[in-house]
């Protein structure tokens, strides 16, 4: 969980337009944790000065629990999955995209979580009951993810073909799939036109003579 807040100051030194850009970000990030450090520690001191100091802990005990499975949860399931099927799958599109988000989180919220008080509803085998509490021993996680990458692939070959081949009105398509695909077609034919056009003469000449 660390590593994801050094990721963030990272990208933002990193994409600044210059050195003294990034060096004054970083300046400022440092006053503003001191800011931010500020809150905590009135907290803190009030719990202490009241006796609520226990409870305090449980609760900051379970938060931490909540923040470490909704960070694992949604990078590993969700964000990596789309992220794979942007980059790596030219058929991927908006329609694909919320039916795997949707499909990956509502199948690893059957899966049930033990720590968050999330019943177990789907059984995967090896599932064992220890304590009254349903433990899963399958990969859920991975089950969850590969559910919404291939979920996100089929949806969207779906929507493409329903809406090119006419079998869905066009003002269904509320994110213009129709047309993008059009444009892209459109695109690569002038792409492939210029090239067949293009003698290998102008292809190995130089662009800039550099000769004096």
């Amino acid at each position: 969980m660390g590593a994801m807040g050094y990721q963030c100051f990272h990208q933002r030194t990193l994409s600044a337009t210059s050195t003294s850009a990034a060096r004054f970000t970083c300046f400022v990030a440092a006053f503003t944790v001191l800011i931010f450090g500020i809150p905590p520690i009135l907290i803190g001191a009030v719990a202490v000065s009241t006796g609520l100091i226990g409870v305090s802990l449980t609760n900051i005990q379970s938060s931490i629990i909540l923040l470490m499975f909704l960070g694992a949860e949604i990078s590993y399931i969700l964000i990596f999955s789309q992220l794979v099927c942007v980059l790596f799958f030219k058929i991927s599109n908006f329609y694909g995209a919320a039916a795997g988000w949707l499909i990956g989180l509502v199948l690893r919220l059957l899966c049930g979580e033990p720590s968050l008080g999330l019943a177990t509803v789907i059984h995967f085998p090896g599932c064992t009951l220890e304590d009254g509490v349903y433990v899963q021993y399958a990969p859920v996680r991975t089950i969850s993810m590969l559910s919404a990458f291939a979920a996100n692939l089929c949806f969207s070959y779906l929507a493409a073909l329903l809406f090119n081949k006419g079998l869905l009105p066009e003002r269904w398509d509320a994110f213009n799939l129709k047309v993008q695909d059009s444009a892209d077609n459109k695109t690569y034919n002038e792409k492939e036109t210029l090239d067949e056009t293009e003698s290998p003469q102008d292809k190995l000449e130089p662009m800039i003579d550099t000769t004096c």
